[in-house]
């Protein structure tokens, strides 16, 4: 016999939660039979709902026509331009989101050669754009000692819950 395939690991935070009718970017079959690979031309149809669960090759075109859902991990979607007509969603309101959520762009500025599509992240045709993360706590403070220039380390005036990698303006 074979040897078993290795378990796919749980992210940090447990398993990844999909409601019925839900489609998993990471399952092979949700793109008849190959997840999409570099360069790949990719729409996601009208009806469909598609939970990124994993961190994507450098696709191509990505179309949103239905709705593309970041799941609660960290995750990356790198394409070389997003059209959404549909829905692209990280978070809600109700539940924002608490991991990391990156987009990527990397596609040309448009050009005669990119058939009039270029870099971007282009919301058309009653598409929606949902982004909803944590909210810093507190979103402003005042410096609590003088900090030196080029410092990485800040005394604050008040306890803040920002995280390791958060930028601050």
């Amino acid at each position: 016999g074979q040897p078993a395939p290795a378990p796919i690991p749980t992210p940090p935070g447990g398993p990844i939660v999909t409601a019925p009718g839900e489609l998993r970017w990471s399952d092979a079959a949700t793109w008849g039979g190959t997840v999409p690979g570099a360069g790949a031309e990719i729409v996601v149809p009208y009806g469909a709902t598609v939970v990124l669960d994993t961190d994507t090759a450098a696709l191509g075109n990505l179309r949103v026509e239905g709705t593309l859902r970041f799941a609660a991990a960290d995750v990356e979607l790198k394409a070389a331009a997003i059209q959404v007509s549909g829905a692209l969603q990280i978070g809600s309101a109700v539940q924002p989101h608490l991991h990391r959520a990156t987009i990527t762009l990397t596609g040309a500025p448009l050009t005669s050669g990119n058939n009039g599509v270029a870099r971007g992240l282009n919301v058309q045709n009653g598409g929606k754009l949902e982004l909803h993360g944590a909210i810093p706590q507190p979103v402003w403070t005042r410096l609590g000692d003088h900090a030196q220039a080029g410092s990485s380390q800040l005394a604050l005036a008040a306890a803040a819950n920002w995280r390791a990698g958060d930028t601050i303006a």
